[in-house]
């Protein structure tokens, strides 16, 4: 293993006396609105006001009475001051708030204002801890990681290609994705060194940070095992923890009250909708799984072209025209989709393994961005576009999705649905669901059903 001068990290155990306290849910503060919270909402236009803070409202909702009280000037507190997992979160709690803000805006006036603004954050954060006695290695250890996490935050939205990398201009850094989990991974070998480090790094995986596990195959599954192995180590050495997310969930004890006699016509009726419903799901379900063998067959079925007097000649290309394939895989070029040429005309794959949650219709919100770029590029090119969603063969049997037919279908009209706001016109979408009638690999194992559950974006030729 590199020894810790090798990489910036501290030779003494940690500092007696660091303050320790779980990370609190704070309201959202001018701190985070100073990273960019007021353009990540287009109708925030009040920017003078520095002390301003943003209140989500909650119509409707009814303060308990065994809630305990919380005071105004509560929500004009620094977040900084709120603490956190340790000395080294602390510092960093303000550029921690506005992460969510960043990942989760899908567009930004202003990147480059942004980042000014989280480069003086960032100088911050160094005069902090540095004030705070951490030592000059692991201040600097922490802030590669956090010039890794706002990258990696910026890079996953739309407006990312604009982003100019912090970790490249602080760090002298050009693959924070890569070596962030190999930093990781020598700290955990040596754990008790690196408390603190281990914990920051653990709230960057907990804020989103994806690095090297981005894209491709087993990615998610890669970077949840590498969250949960630095959680046990977090939570072993904190001990036991109450499971409880709350110590005030109980409710008031109420005594219960007899039912009156009239409303055993309700029960009764109640029964016996109930009992209706759970035959209509019944019947759904048998019928299903009786049509899917004829479904499949039926998408099987190939009709023989039609026979041609003579052969039609083959059109000449017109000069400076860029062929639909090659136009499309230069718009997306860096996006997680795969373009190639086929018999139908321009196929778009969409790749990775985390494209819907499992039972799920709607694409993960990593996903909706890099459908959102191919709805742009699509808009640029003339032809009817079609969207066919496929599964696995592992059968699905709920009320709203009686076969994967049904679901495959979904998730088509799902990701149209997406691509229409991007569209002039949405008129040339159409969703088809496929189910396992045509599946990339054999579903023999977990790795090729995750690469038969996919989404086919083709562009028709000659429409």
């Amino acid at each position: 293993m590199a020894s810790p001068a090798h990489w910036g990290l501290a030779k003494s155990p940690r500092r007696r006396g660091a303050r320790r306290c779980t990370q609190r849910r704070a309201p959202a503060v001018d701190n985070a609105a100073n990273f960019g919270g007021e353009a990540m909402s287009e109708r925030a236009q009040q920017a003078d006001d520095a002390d301003a803070t943003v209140v989500l409202p909650t119509p409707g909702r009814k303060r308990s009475a065994f809630a305990p009280s919380i005071e105004r000037h509560a929500a004009a507190a620094d977040l900084a001051a709120l603490g956190g997992l340790n000395p080294l979160v602390e510092a960093a709690n303000p550029i921690l708030a506005a992460v969510p803000q960043i990942r989760h805006a899908l567009r930004h006036p202003d990147p480059a204002g942004l980042r000014a603004r989280l480069r003086e954050q960032i100088d911050g954060f160094e005069r902090s801890a540095l004030a705070a006695g951490i030592p000059d290695d692991q201040m600097q250890t922490a802030r590669f990681a956090l010039c890794a996490l706002l990258d990696d935050s910026a890079a996953a939205t739309p407006w990312g290609r604009e982003w100019a990398s912090l970790l490249a201009e602080i760090q002298g850094e050009d693959n924070g994705g890569e070596k962030f989990f190999t930093l990781l991974d020598e700290m955990l070998a040596e754990p008790q060194r690196h408390v603190e480090l281990l914990e920051f790094f653990y709230v960057c995986l907990a804020l989103g940070f994806e690095g090297r596990y981005r894209s491709g195959e087993g990615g998610r599954q890669a970077l949840t095992q590498a969250r949960t192995r630095l959680y046990e180590f977090i939570e072993q050495r904190q001990g036991k923890k109450s499971t409880e997310l709350s110590a005030r969930w109980r409710g008031a004890q109420v005594r219960a009250r007899r039912v009156p006699g009239a409303l055993a016509v309700w029960g009764a009726a109640s029964a016996c909708a109930l009992l209706l419903a759970g035959l209509y799901f019944g019947y759904s379900v048998l019928l299903g799984a009786r049509s899917d063998p004829v479904a499949r067959e039926l998408a099987r079925l190939k009709l023989p072209p039609p026979a041609l007097a003579a052969a039609a000649p083959k059109p000449v290309a017109k000069p400076g025209v860029v062929p639909a394939a090659e136009q499309l895989a230069k718009s997306l070029g860096g996006s997680d989709v795969e373009v190639s040429q086929v018999p139908e005309g321009t196929l778009i794959l969409l790749k990775g393994d985390q494209l819907f949650a499992p039972g799920s219709t709607r694409p993960d919100a990593k996903v909706q961005p890099v459908i959102q770029r191919v709805a742009e590029a699509l808009d640029k090119v003339p032809g009817a576009v079609l969207v066919t969603g496929h599964t696995d063969d592992q059968p699905i049997r709920t009320a709203r999705f009686p076969s994967n037919w049904e679901l495959s279908t979904e998730r088509a009209r799902s990701v149209v649905g997406l691509m229409a706001a991007d569209m002039k016109d949405p008129a040339r979408l159409r969703a088809e669901g496929l189910a396992d009638s045509e599946p990339l690999a054999p579903n023999d194992s977990a790795a090729n059903r995750a690469k038969n559950r996919r989404v086919a974006i083709i562009l028709r030729s000659g429409s």
